[in-house]
C-alpha cells in the first residue's frame, strides 16, 4: 500500500504548478486511490490525441513535453472481481491481492515481481524518451544563445563602422568591377582574324 501511494504521488508530480501526467488537463491531479483500493485516473487519456503539449524548438522540429499518465503508469480498477487495469498500477495491484491471500500464492507473487521488473523498464523507456527531449531543449537553447551572441556582436560591428570609409571603399571597388568588365568585353569582341 505505501508502495502504491508513493508511486500515486510520483505519478501526480507538478513542475511549475502544472501535472506532467495529466495529458492536457494539467491543473487537477491526474491519479487518485479510491476508498476501495481501486488507482483512478481523471487526467487525459493517450488514446486522445490531443493530450500531448508540444513545442516547437524549429521550423517543423516539435518536441513533446508530457505524456499521458495512463501510458506511463496505466491504472487499476478493484471494484470489478477479477480487478482490471493495466500498467505498473494493475501490476502492483495484482502483487498486493497476491500477498493478501492466505496462504500467500508464491508463484503469482513471482509472476508479479517478474510483471514489476517488465512495468519499471516501461517508464525506464519513456524517461528515456524524454530525457532526449530534454537534451534537444537544451541543445537548441545552447545555439539560440551562441546565434544570438553572434548577432550581437555582428551589430555592434555594424554600429561601429565608419561609414564615410565604406562607402569609399565600395566605390573603389565598383570601379575596379566595371573596368575589368569592360577589359572581359573587349576581349570577347577579338577574334583570331
Amino acid at each position: 500500500n505505501e508502495l502504491k501511494e508513493n508511486i500515486v504521488a510520483i505519478a501526480n508530480t507538478q513542475y511549475n504548478g502544472i501535472y506532467i501526467f495529466g495529458g492536457a488537463n494539467t491543473t487537477t491531479p491526474p491519479y487518485s486511490i479510491a476508498d476501495d483500493g481501486s488507482i483512478v485516473y481523471s487526467g487525459t487519456p493517450s488514446t486522445d490525441s490531443g493530450y500531448a503539449r508540444k513545442l516547437e524548438i524549429s521550423d517543423g522540429v516539435y518536441v513533446t513535453l508530457n505524456a499521458a499518465g495512463d501510458e506511463v503508469f496505466g491504472s487499476f480498477d478493484n471494484t470489478v472481481d477479477p480487478p482490471t487495469g493495466e500498467g505498473l498500477f494493475k501490476v502492483l495491484g495484482d502483487l498486493e491481492a497476491a500477498l493478501n491471500l492466505d496462504p500467500a500464492d508464491t508463484k503469482q507473487i513471482t509472476a508479479q515481481l517478474d510483471n514489476i521488473q517488465n512495468s519499471i523498464a516501461h517508464v525506464s523507456e519513456v524517461q528515456s524518451i524524454f530525457g532526449a527531449s530534454a537534451a534537444k531543449l537544451e541543445m537548441t537553447q545552447n545555439t539560440i544563445d551562441e546565434t544570438k551572441i553572434i548577432l550581437q556582436s555582428q551589430k555592434a560591428d555594424l554600429q561601429e563602422i565608419d561609414q564615410a570609409e565604406v562607402i569609399s571603399e565600395f566605390i573603389k571597388q565598383n570601379y575596379a568591377y566595371q573596368a575589368s568588365m569592360q577589359v572581359y568585353t573587349s576581349m570577347q569582341n577579338n577574334s583570331l582574324l
